[in-house]
């Protein structure tokens, strides 16, 4: 704008002189090319906001004006531009000067509790995966205005951050289609982040099985008992647990992280209390837990695993689960708040399974108490 400017600021009377008539080759090659008109006039623009010259001056009143016009704005721009690169660089060294001496403080710690080499070195190598993925990224905690907002818009940007990750699962599916504001609750309240480094077991064959996990990312093992290795491995959207929602459950392999990896995890518990805000969740949700519970069942105990991932046939399940909703308000109340179990709750078959030694203790699946009751 200031190089067109320029170019339009000419005198053509007699008595006054202009740019163009003392700078370059005669005045009528001037007239007759633009593109050097125009050429010139961003090369003296540009020397404007830099410190640089050239032999284009103001030679009357009118451009004598604009130059001092160009200059004041140059000024203003050019310290503005300036300033702000100068205190981005500096903010920048800070952060990496904090981040050099965070990891300096740790491994002078881990020496002088002669920490294991091995685990130092996982712990190093994990530190710097996520110092070096959050340079990357922007940390919601870190933008203090989301507090001002209001709850029913945070359970909407938590939702909006949180779907891509379970809505391959038939249920949680069925949810966003046909009940999106229990889902919406369920990704603020319920779903949790959950970080692991290399070589991190997070359970192992016969433990009592304790969430639902949803793989955001990473490279991630499940290994039966027999040390066979799950195929194809476990990638992003994949869920494995899902028996702990339903039932009680013991886990039949192991499941570690291979590379840095990162789980969504829901936990029974809270789950049970936002699915029971309403009798349409609710009731949805004792109907699959007990179609589930008879999957189980009806499924051969030498090859099931927690790896439950028979899409299909869920999906043609789900709605014949919620197409007979009816709306009963007096829902009975666990017995022990504190654990979700109730001792009047409804069995859907008493299959024992018949599980190896590594697998845990013999199996009764039954529907969880606090999803049946």
């Amino acid at each position: 704008l200031t190089s067109l400017g320029q170019s339009g600021v000419e005198t053509r009377n007699a008595d006054m002189d202009n740019w163009l008539d003392n700078t370059g080759l005669g005045h009528e090659f001037h007239k007759e090319d633009i593109y050097w008109r125009y050429t010139t006039s961003l090369h003296w623009s540009l020397t404007q906001f830099t410190p640089a010259s050239m032999d284009v001056s103001a030679r009357n009143l009118y451009e004598r004006l604009f130059s001092i016009i160009v200059l004041f704005f140059s000024l203003v721009a050019f310290s503005s531009f300036v300033g702000s690169v100068t205190t981005s660089m500096t903010a920048l060294r800070n952060m990496s000067g904090d981040s050099k001496k965070q990891f300096w403080m740790l491994r002078r710690f881990l020496n002088h509790k002669a920490i294991d080499k091995t685990t130092t070195e996982r712990i190093i190598k994990f530190l710097e995966h996520k110092t070096n993925a959050a340079q990357g990224s922007v940390n919601p905690k870190a933008i203090k205005i989301l507090d001002l907002l209001s709850e029913p818009l945070k359970n909407l940007l938590a939702y909006e951050l949180s779907k891509k990750h379970i809505e391959e699962h038939p249920f949680f599916s069925h949810l966003r289609s046909h009940m999106s504001p229990i889902l919406i609750k369920l990704c603020d309240v319920v779903l949790k982040a959950m970080h692991l480094a290399g070589d991190d077991v997070v359970f192992h064959p016969g433990e009592e099985g304790t969430s639902l996990f949803f793989v955001k990312g990473g490279d991630l093992e499940y290994k039966l008992p027999n040390g066979q290795c799950l195929q194809p491995r476990l990638k992003q959207k994949a869920w494995l647990g899902e028996p702990v929602l339903w039932t009680s459950w013991w886990h039949r392999g192991e499941f570690k992280a291979v590379t840095p990896a990162e789980m969504a995890v829901i936990k029974p518990a809270p789950f049970a209390e936002v699915m029971r805000v309403h009798p349409r969740p609710w009731t949805f949700c004792r109907n699959y837990a007990v179609q589930f519970v008879k999957f189980l069942n009806d499924t051969d105990q030498r090859v099931l695993t927690d790896v439950i991932a028979n899409a299909d046939y869920f999906r043609r399940l789900v709605d014949d689960c919620d197409k007979d909703f009816d709306v009963d308000m007096e829902v009975s109340q666990p017995e022990d708040e504190t654990s979700g179990q109730a001792n009047g709750a409804t069995q859907n078959g008493n299959h024992v399974t018949d599980v190896s030694e590594d697998a845990g203790p013999p199996q009764v699946h039954k529907t969880r108490p606090d999803a049946v009751v």
